[in-house]
């Protein structure tokens, strides 16, 4: 991951297709994951699924259009400017050709930290800025539209969140829900509820409603997201890897087990899916691998 520090010396080419991550200032290292580049183009529209993950993202959408394609195909414009919070199933996304983007990935819980919004009413939904903040967001929309370079925008974007930072007192700080998320993610999801809830002295409901204040999910929804990041993590690492050793891995009872999660994520099997390639796959591949 690269550190964003601009400079006076060119900036690099972006080849097409691209995906870069950058990582924050210290500042928001607390609250941000990442920023990343998406940059491809391609002559026709592209259509895949994205799969939940445990990451809410702010979105910026600097050329062409991006849309969710609903049942029956029916087509829902995505905000230039958005959020999306945690889902609880794949999003199927077209992209209309040449396409750019930029966003933040934030920690788990940073994007309540930093905008204290409850969670839970953006879960399932990718959320116009505007409807998140009001006016606020004319400022940085504004901002990014005055500069073509990718790069000059995420500095806006930085100093954006900052200012965020600042505007406001910290929320009340939860050290068990932090133990609670740390265990989840560094487990690749390898943990129960019971066990959570057991290691903080806290009740399975505690648990949850905290999840779901400060996360968007409850904590077994959770868990399930950043298990299926894991699977992606094993199959970038290995490409060849055998299945039945991802799903030992990934703690699934069993290649059932497996399939029907996967299914009800996805609607697909795993073979339909990952049978399937594209710009969209490559770079969320590459984006579950750094998780």
């Amino acid at each position: 991951m690269t550190h964003l520090q601009i400079t006076s010396a060119p900036e690099p080419t972006l080849a097409s297709p691209t995906y870069l991550e950058f990582a924050p200032c210290e500042a928001l290292q607390p609250y941000v994951e990442c920023y990343w580049i998406m940059e491809s183009e391609n002559s026709r529209p592209v259509r895949d699924k994205f799969l939940p993950s445990p990451y809410v993202e702010m979105v910026f959408i600097n050329k062409g259009g991006a849309y969710l394609v609903h049942e029956e195909d029916r087509f829902e414009a995505l905000p230039a400017s958005g959020v999306f919070g945690l889902q609880q199933q794949s999003l199927n996304v077209r992209v209309q050709g040449s396409f750019s983007a930029l966003g933040v990935k934030f920690r788990p819980e940073g994007f309540y930290q930093l905008m204290q919004i409850q969670m839970s009413t953006l879960a399932n939904r990718v959320v116009s800025l505007r409807k998140l903040i009001g006016e606020k967001s004319q400022d940085i929309t504004e901002q990014l539209l005055n500069t073509s370079s990718p790069y000059r925008q995420l500095e806006a974007i930085e100093l954006f969140l900052l200012d965020e930072l600042a505007s406001r007192p910290r929320p009340e700080h939860l050290p068990y829900l932090q133990r609670a998320i740390r265990k989840v993610m560094e487990t690749g999801g390898n943990v129960t509820v019971t066990e959570l809830a057991d290691a903080a002295a806290v009740s399975e409901r505690q648990m949850e409603r905290k999840f779901m204040e400060r996360i968007g999910l409850s904590p077994k929804k959770f868990i399930r997201n950043v298990r299926i990041t894991q699977v992606f993590k094993l199959l970038k690492q290995k490409p060849n890897y055998d299945w039945l050793d991802v799903i030992y891995r990934c703690n699934y009872f069993d290649q059932a087990h497996f399939t029907r999660d996967f299914k009800a994520l996805t609607g697909e099997t795993p073979t339909t899916y990952f049978s399937r390639r594209s710009f969209l796959r490559s770079a969320f591949q590459e984006r579950a691998v750094r998780a």
